[in-house]
């Protein structure tokens, strides 16, 4: 019996020592684990738009969940998170290429391609700055399996506490200053095509949307450190009593529940058409009432030239839009971003030509501006209308960083004066307004933004919350050759047409122009750097989201940031 006793003594401090004893992960070393790393950021990658793989996003961060657990030390989860990031920023910021070559400042092309690579280098490690500090925060950060936290150390559970994280870094860190503000890498732009998963935006916006699929690649982690635990490390013990495995296949099949749940209630509401109300006269309310508005948005697709070429550019400019506006029969007609320049005579022999446009055929235009207010430039979308109705206009509120501001401030302080001279935002001299105004036209108000503003969902919710019933963005973007950027853009705009419940329409002067119902669908778009004319129709509503209703959550963040 004494023997018995022993043995079975012996059999639990092996099993003990058995369970002290390091996974595999955990035993390689970080050369061993930075080339993985590498791989799986890049992979992750393709989910975005442009590549189109949306699926990869909802398991692309489980890779790196495994191996940050399996960190021997803070520095190591560090440059973990480094490098996936840096491998996953340097294919989603690959428009940067796209600049190459720089025929606009009259640069070399060895400079220019050295520029250009160096820019995309630099601007990806930056960004895997944050990437870094999630890892960091999820290898700090007490957590335990399940979803229910405890009293007692390790207090937060896995499941809900890496989401929140993440979409904190994403969401609210990295479009700040700091960050240079111009997030396009988000992994919920990746589901921009699936219509009836994006339905859930219009509840708590892209953030509730990418909360849901960090919820699913935790789930799949959880999954793997319970059931692989000698490869991967085990999660502390959950606080219910339920078993470490059950538990893990319990919150699975949670996950998967609202994943699907989410894509019936987005399939349920794209067949009821719940934000496109009546167009005709049979609406029972008042303000369900939204005649079709017919639009055309003109694409002129003028490419970026060198300044000797400028006298070229602007007649070029002045005669393939006059040609484009002419017999349309739309009650409204978009142009592009700094289409008009005011300050020279090119800008004011077309501005007439617009307002002669408005008056013979009684119709309104709205048309990216560049003016000079106070000695300084300003990006402005203008609408013209009836020559009795006063003339308003919208000026940008986010400058872009490096391009026409200098983004934050006491980087002046710090760079010399004569590296800040290169860049272009130091010769521009651009004036930001404090807040958006909204265009006041003949079928109701519209929110205007200016190219990269269209990924701030806060600045769109803000228009939408003052009233607007319509949202317009205009955008250039020549200098990018290309329309991988283009088609980012296209994604940001099916986001915020679902948040706010709105038509989105989005005119670009070398595309992807296009006109976006409040479901998230492209109902029609342009082909890229071809000059046409777009047509199709539009509703001003007036309903409100969830989403929109937000403004005690997202409107502080705005403010902090970047209205201080």
């Amino acid at each position: 019996m004494i023997g018995v006793v022993k043995m079975q003594a012996t059999g639990n401090r092996a099993g003990q020592r058995a369970e002290a004893l390091p996974s595999m992960l955990e035993r390689f070393g970080l050369v061993e684990k930075l080339p993985v790393t590498l791989l799986f950021g890049a992979i992750l990658s393709l989910s975005s738009p442009g590549f189109d793989h949306a699926w990869l996003a909802w398991c692309g961060l489980v890779p790196l969940l495994l191996v940050v657990r399996s960190s021997r030390g803070m520095g190591e989860a560090l440059l973990t998170g480094f490098f996936f990031g840096f491998a996953y920023q340097l294919l989603c910021h690959r428009w940067m290429l796209d600049l190459y070559p720089l025929t606009m400042l009259q640069i070399p092309d060895l400079l220019s391609l050295l520029g250009v690579g160096s820019m995309w280098l630099v601007e990806s490690a930056h960004q895997a700055l944050l990437m870094a500090l999630f890892a960091l925060f999820v290898y700090v950060l007490p957590t335990r399996g399940g979803l229910i936290p405890f009293y007692k150390r390790p207090y937060f559970p896995f499941l809900l506490s890496v989401p929140v994280i993440w979409v904190f870094l994403n969401w609210w860190v990295a479009p700040s200053e700091l960050f240079l503000g111009v997030p396009v890498t988000q992994l919920a732009y990746s589901q921009s095509n699936l219509l009836p998963m994006i339905q859930v935006c219009s509840f708590g916006g892209a953030q509730l949307l990418e909360l849901i699929i960090l919820f699913a690649n935790c789930a799949i982690a959880a999954l793997l450190f319970e059931f692989l635990p000698f490869l991967f490390p085990r999660l502390p013990e959950r606080c219910d009593r339920i078993s470490p495995r059950g538990g893990a296949l319990l919150d699975a099949v949670i996950v998967i529940a609202c994943v699907v749940a989410c894509t019936s209630f987005g399939n349920w509401r794209i067949k009821r058409g719940a934000d496109l109300p009546p167009n005709s006269a049979a609406a029972t309310d008042k303000r369900d009432f939204a005649p079709p508005v017919p639009v055309a948005v003109l694409q002129g697709s003028i490419p970026v030239r060198p300044p000797n070429f400028e006298a070229f550019t602007r007649n070029e400019r002045l005669d393939r839009y006059s040609s484009l506006i002419s017999d349309l029969g739309v009650a409204l007609i978009v142009l592009p971003e700094a289409v008009v320049h005011l300050d020279k005579t090119e800008g004011k022999d077309l501005t007439s030509r617009l307002k002669g446009v408005c008056i013979s055929q009684k119709k309104e235009i709205l048309t990216g501006t560049l003016e000079l207010i106070q000695k300084k430039l300003v990006n402005v979308v203008r609408l013209i209308s009836d020559p009795q109705v006063d003339e308003c206009f919208y000026v940008k509120t986010r400058l872009l960083p490096l391009v026409e501001s200098v983004p934050f401030n006491a980087l002046a302080s710090v760079v010399p004066e004569n590296l800040l001279r290169l860049l272009p935002s130091s010769n521009n001299n651009f004036l930001e307004a404090p807040a958006p105004f909204l265009l006041k036209s003949l079928w109701g108000k519209i929110g205007a933004s200016v190219s990269f503003e269209l990924v701030y969902p806060e600045l769109i919710a803000s228009e939408v919350d003052r009233g607007a019933s319509l949202l317009i963005n205009v955008s250039d973007l020549a200098m990018f050759h290309n329309t991988v950027l283009a088609k980012q853009l296209v994604a940001a705009a099916s986001l915020r047409a679902v948040e706010n419940g709105r038509y989105l329409v989005l005119s670009s002067n070398t595309g992807i122009s296009s006109v976006i119902n409040p479901l998230g669908a492209v109902t029609s778009k342009s082909l890229p750097n071809r000059a046409g004319t777009l047509l199709d129709r539009v509703q001003f509503l007036h309903k409100r989201t969830g989403f929109t209703r937000m403004s005690w959550l997202w409107r502080p963040t705005y403010r902090i940031w970047w209205h201080q």
